[in-house]
């Protein structure tokens, strides 16, 4: 049985990061079905390269500045009409987001020069491209001019974050990948074509990590750890302020963060002011505690004075509760200053009318 011939197509490789491509290549071509070949885009900003991604790396195909031009002018010559549509579709597809289109229109002589390359053999390859964003907008571009079939799986940021040109891209592929059945729900809503979107789960193979199996502790803190490139679409953020709000089981996590990226500063950035806020909490309780149990209990003789004895009641039986941990006394905090406000209002419905 012949081997199909399939060309993938990334942005950039190798990426410490992307590793989940290089064992779908290494998973493809140990089965024996195909011959498989390595392209990209653009260059890599990695100076680090797995073991694994090796001999890939060393078959890669990133065509040059120069090849660029060339292709994109053996498309302008060869066939124009199919440029000029291909110029016009993406132009349209992406004219809401200027700077995303202008990276959509460099991304079209590259296109054209893996395009070029291609259309020499004497039958086009399938291209399965890797994210929805400009990997399969090349993939696409290939298709245009010289009518290779194409497939792409799509990942996360790259259909959450935008979706130019989506919908065309999915209806003219032969098959769309991705991995979860939420997404392809979302990706259902791009696809009036009815191109069928498979499911692939993403993973690793833990035979190949050596690991010790644990469960949660039933009590004492939690130490839990994220390895993840250090960028905005993959929520550290979100992470942090959730941790810092604290809440039932949040309050016992001991957080480390392992990874490296654009965002590193801004990070370290709201770790320092997360918890400098967080620290504010108990001294701004205590103060108000000890404001109002003064009022309480040696302020004027007059019974609305007991309300701000109910304040430091509020703040202890609280602060009990949350057994004087930062993130708990917050509510207390809280609490207590609704009380607080709270206590003017009722004051005159209380208080003794002889005084």
């Amino acid at each position: 049985m012949s081997r199909a011939d399939i060309v993938y197509i990334v942005s950039r490789f190798p990426l410490t990061t992307e590793t989940f491509i290089v064992r779908e290549l290494d998973g493809l071509d140990g089965s024996g079905r195909f011959d498989l070949e390595l392209r990209s885009l653009f260059p890599s900003p990695d100076t680090v390269v797995h073991d694994i991604a090796r001999r890939w790396d060393e078959r890669l195909i990133r065509p040059s500045a120069g090849q660029a031009v060339a292709g994109f002018g053996w498309a302008a010559v060869t066939r124009p009409r199919a440029l000029a549509a291909v110029l016009a579709a993406v132009t349209a597809g992406y004219r809401r987001r200027p700077k995303l289109l202008a990276r959509a229109l460099a991304t079209v002589p590259l296109a054209c020069a893996h395009a070029r390359d291609l259309s020499r053999r004497r039958h086009p390859p399938h291209i399965h491209a890797h994210f929805a964003t400009y990997p399969a907008l090349a993939a696409w571009v290939c298709a245009r001019l010289i009518g290779t079939s194409y497939s792409f799986t799509a990942h996360a940021h790259d259909i959450y974050v935008d979706t130019s040109m989506l919908d065309r891209k999915i209806a003219d592929a032969r098959f769309v990948v991705t991995i979860s059945e939420y997404n392809r729900e979302l990706l259902g809503r791009h696809n009036p074509a009815h191109t069928p979107i498979h499911v692939v789960h993403m993973g690793i193979d833990t035979a190949s990590y050596p690991f010790r199996p644990r469960g949660i502790p039933a009590e004492g803190p939690v130490r839990a750890l994220v390895v993840a490139s250090l960028q905005a679409y993959k929520g550290h953020a979100v992470l942090l302020e959730a941790l810092a709000i604290g809440g039932a089981g949040v309050d016992r996590i001991a957080l480390d963060i392992i990874g490296d990226g654009v965002l590193r500063g801004d990070l370290e950035d709201l770790v320092r002011l997360t918890w400098d806020r967080v620290a504010i909490v108990p001294v701004a309780s205590f103060l108000i505690v000890w404001v109002n149990l003064a009022v309480g209990i040696i302020g004027e003789d007059n019974r609305a004075n007991v309300l701000y004895f109910a304040v430091f009641l509020i703040g202890l039986f609280g602060a009990l509760i949350a057994r004087f941990e930062a993130r708990g006394m917050s509510r207390t905090l809280f609490t207590m200053a609704i009380a607080v406000l709270v206590v003017p209002l009722v004051a005159p419905l209380v208080a003794d009318p002889a005084l």
